[in-house]
């Protein structure tokens, strides 16, 4: 330990708040909601290598310079140095080795400066605890601690101070309190009637929106909304998992429940979204914002907590849908959620995507609905696995409306798919599909390109910036070579003078691209433009197959008949090129500068196009003109 300061260094030491120690240890609120206290000593962990908890927990001994006390860190946050001033943010008051503590989850710390021990203070040794509301055996630093917990004293902090460790994303911030099994207490969950001792099964049921600090356990009643993949995670306690569930109770009211380590073992396999169940022993804790929307979030330990499945009676609701058509998501705002109804008008086979956290599995699913409109559902993972077929009605719930291609579906980790659902709304689409869907136009809006890429522009004014890259000196590294515009333009001419294709040769071209055997990919030279300029352009590749609407490898076929001097392969061979003339496409130009034998030279490619969507086209406009008139009112 510290020795005592000299009346110097006492003066100098910054001000503590006097008498919270004492008010602490017997659960008093202090006079500030944020007490100044000094460091005045820290055991790191226990030499107990046969302990799972070793480590785990910092001791410290706090003092405001009359008292000192025992203060237990939370395994996730930063240790203090003996000396230093800090500031109590969040804590609960307990009991360690039987002398009074309390139990830190955050502090803060004003000054990195040290001070000799202000005082010299005296221990709590006999102050009274009190009634406790409830003992608990807290596993701390590598021992079973007795814990007597009771409302905290602080009120909670919605982020968490700089002095945290830098953690994963999906790491709460403080540990749930875990309970060791006493005697009679089930080891495992089932299905049946599982409770726990008298001091557990008798917690009261406790609605959601109830739900607080004040309650170290909890006894809830509530219906899955959604369950998330089992995730991986390190900190500085090693590698560990979790998954989160979505609650929703007979009120209405929803939050989330999380599980780590080993009991995701526990609960994982036995949760099925849309069921009910009786949660016992979770413990409450307030929601970080970042990772969680509802004010409170509940976590399951394999030992203190659980899990009793129970049959519909009706008193909890259904899951409740908001289905917005399909037509409608042109519109939406990108990142936002929303629930759909629709039936499987296509369907692929899973395949193995290489993503930047490794291969994953994808499946693509094309949904329309009675708005005569489709759009693509991206299923990741284990959602690709879910059983679907052409024909089918689902309900998707809390879909991610994201920008690839055009607009698409993504499922998150809140999201859920319904297959074939017993409700009226699906047997009307179901009976519309059958009678008349199947057979009516439908305006897809995945495949487009609107919100991609670059801004909306005019050919003039993207022929105005790609000056601008031209004229632009190489200064620096970080000078702009390549510039994107999203255009509306018209094909006016194709070049046909020569082969409109390249071949792959030895499996790969200068591109990159890997064929297995050699084979025809399309290079072609066009003009397209607007009311405003004309440009010329190369596309190459599935852009170009789509200007074409035939293969490079049927093209090259009647390449080579017409050289041959077949007048029937000539004269398909300009009808393709023909038919590519006058039709108007939604661009991405792609402008990129180069350096050609000193010189330089803008190239310009198509990196993306789509048919025109008219009917977004249309609202942009009308947009654009009520943007305009309100200016000139102004």
């Amino acid at each position: 330990m510290l020795k005592p300061a000299s009346a110097a260094g006492q003066q100098a030491a910054v001000k503590l708040t006097a008498g919270c120690i004492r008010r602490l240890a017997e659960g008093v609120p202090c006079a500030t909601l944020a007490p100044l206290v000094q460091v005045v000593a820290k055991r790191v962990g226990r030499d107990n290598a046969q302990d799972e908890f070793a480590d785990r927990r910092t001791t410290l001994s706090i003092s405001d310079g009359q008292h000192f006390m025992l203060a237990i860190l939370s395994p996730d946050i930063q240790d203090p140095a003996e000396g230093s001033i800090i500031q109590l943010l969040e804590w609960k008051r307990g009991a360690y080795e039987g002398l009074p503590a309390i139990f830190l989850n955050d502090w803060d710390q004003s000054s990195a400066q040290v001070f000799d021990v202000v005082g010299p203070p005296v221990g709590i040794h006999t102050i009274s605890l009190g009634t406790p509301d409830r003992v608990e055996k807290v596993e701390q630093a590598g021992a079973n601690l007795p814990c007597v917990t009771s409302a905290a004293m602080a009120p909670p902090r919605p982020v968490a101070t700089p002095m945290r460790r830098r953690m994963s994303p999906d790491m709460p911030l403080s540990d749930p309190v875990e309970t060791s099994p006493g005697p009679g207490r089930p080891t495992a969950h089932t299905a049946h009637a599982a409770h726990g001792p008298s001091g557990v099964s008798s917690l009261p049921l406790v609605p959601i929106a109830q739900l607080s600090l004040s309650m170290p356990r909890c006894r809830v009643r509530a219906r899955v909304l959604s369950k998330s993949g089992i995730r991986a995670f390190t900190n500085s306690r090693g590698s560990s998992q979790l998954f989160s569930m979505d609650l929703m109770d007979s009120d209405g009211a929803c939050t989330r429940a999380t599980c780590f380590g080993v009991a995701v073992d526990k609960f994982y396999p036995a949760i099925q979204v849309k069921k009910i169940y009786e949660i016992t022993g979770a413990s409450v804790k307030q929601a970080n914002p970042r990772y969680c929307r509802y004010p409170m979030e509940l976590t399951l330990d394999e030992r203190g907590a659980f899990l009793t499945a129970l049959p519909e009676d009706g008193t909890i609701p259904p899951i409740p849908y908001k289905f917005v058509p399909i037509a409608e998501l042109s519109l939406a705002v990108l990142g936002t959620s929303c629930d759909v109804l629709g039936v499987v008008h296509s369907l692929e086979d899973p395949v193995s995507v290489v993503t930047k956290n490794g291969p994953r599995m994808k499946r693509q699913a094309i949904l329309l609905d009675s708005s005569k409109a489709s759009i693509a559902l991206n299923l990741w993972a284990e959602k690709a696995e879910i059983e679907l077929a052409v024909g089918m009605v689902v309900f998707v719930r809390a879909a991610r409306v994201s920008e690839f291609q055009g607009r698409t579906l993504d499922l998150n980790e809140a999201s859920f798919v319904e297959t074939n659902p017993d409700d009226p709304r699906a047997f009307q689409l179901q009976a519309w599909h059958q009678s008349c869907g199947q057979d009516e136009p439908i305006r897809p809006l995945s495949g487009l390109v609107s919100g991609g890429r670059g801004k909306k522009r005019n050919l003039a004014e993207a022929l105005a910036e790609d000056s601008l890259l031209a004229n632009q000196g190489e200064r620096s590294s970080s000078a702009r070579t390549v510039n994107f515009h999203q255009v509306s333009a018209t094909v006016v001419a194709v070049r046909n003078d020569r082969a409109p294709f390249y071949w792959v040769e030895n499996g790969q071209c200068a591109a990159g691209h890997i064929c297995p055997e050699p084979a025809a990919r399309f290079n072609l030279s066009l003009q397209v433009a607007d009311a405003f300029a004309c440009v010329h352009c190369q596309a190459f590749g599935e852009e170009a197959e789509l200007l074409a609407d035939v293969p490079a490898a049927e093209l090259a076929v009647l390449d080579d008949e017409r050289m041959a001097g077949n007048l029937q392969a000539e004269k398909t061979y300009t009808r393709i090129f023909r038919n590519m003339l006058f039709r108007r496409w939604a661009f991405t130009l792609k402008c990129r500068k180069e350096n050609y034998e000193g010189r330089v030279r803008l190239q310009v490619s198509v990196d993306r196009l789509a048919p025109v969507d008219s009917v977004a086209e249309s609202h942009r406009m009308l947009q654009e003109m009520k943007s305009m008139a309100l200016h000139v009112n102004l």
